[in-house]
């Protein structure tokens, strides 16, 4: 008995037509973090183009999608059913959409950040002396720890600029002396020793001037400027710093 010999573009056009049948069909998946139900809607470039009804569109490789199998059994153990190639596409162009008009919106807001960012890097070039080396900053942060699972974190939701330094020492005196130049900041000018803080090692904070933690409260500390670029967190300046 002799085997059926068919070309390359008959077996490619028979792969196709498989993958094809697959259009439509309802995906189920489930993990630690969330369950996701969807729909292969598409191909496009030998990609499965797959709509999640939470996290949208998803694109994975004809070729190599491992659980696809599983995926599909889960939906239709879940009684979730096949839906019409019009559907599919359908869905597939509103997935599409919204992936643009995300894509559109980072681009503005990356566009929106440049712009404050160089808008920032003028008027600091206006008020900081030709020969500093630093710029001394007061941050509020918000505790964002969580001590019941050991996590221990902050995000700065407040800048101060209050001077610039000559020098890059680490200097409290200093940074009690800055801490007048915002009366959100004088009551650091005359905190007792125990804000001085220094943790010039691994995982530390480095030297800081607060009466919180590293984690909460207004906290000030230097910022040494390297190589040609000074870079000055945005934020507010103070008044004493500002140009008559």
């Amino acid at each position: 008995m002799s085997a059926t010999i068919i070309s390359i573009a008959e077996f490619n056009a028979s792969a196709a037509q498989i993958v094809d049948q697959k259009i439509g069909l309802p995906l189920y998946h489930r993990d630690m973090s969330n369950d996701r139900a969807g729909f292969i809607c598409g191909i496009k470039n030998e990609m499965l183009q797959i709509v999640w009804d939470n996290t949208g569109l998803q694109q994975m490789s004809v070729k190599y999608f491992p659980g696809l199998d599983r995926f599909i059994k889960a939906a239709q153990n879940r009684g979730m059913n096949k839906i019409t190639a019009v559907e599919a596409s359908l869905k597939l162009t509103a997935a599409e959409k919204e992936v643009q008009a995300r894509l559109e919106l980072q681009h503005k807001k990356e566009e929106a950040k440049r712009n404050t960012e160089n808008e920032w890097e003028k008027t600091i070039a206006e008020i900081m002396p030709e020969d500093a080396q630093a710029v001394i900053v007061a941050e509020l942060m918000r505790d964002e720890s969580d001590t019941m699972s050991d996590y221990f974190s902050g995000s700065v939701v407040d800048t101060v600029i209050l001077a610039f330094s000559s020098h890059k020492r680490d200097i409290f005196s200093e940074m009690r002396k800055a801490a007048k130049n915002d009366e959100r900041t004088a009551f650091l000018a005359t905190a007792s020793k125990s804000a001085e803080h220094r943790e010039k090692y691994s995982m530390g904070a480095g030297y800081y001037l607060s009466e919180g933690s590293r984690y909460s409260g207004w906290k000030i500390r230097k910022i040494s400027f390297y190589g040609e670029r000074k870079y000055v967190p945005v934020g507010e300046i103070c008044k004493a710093l500002q140009k008559k």
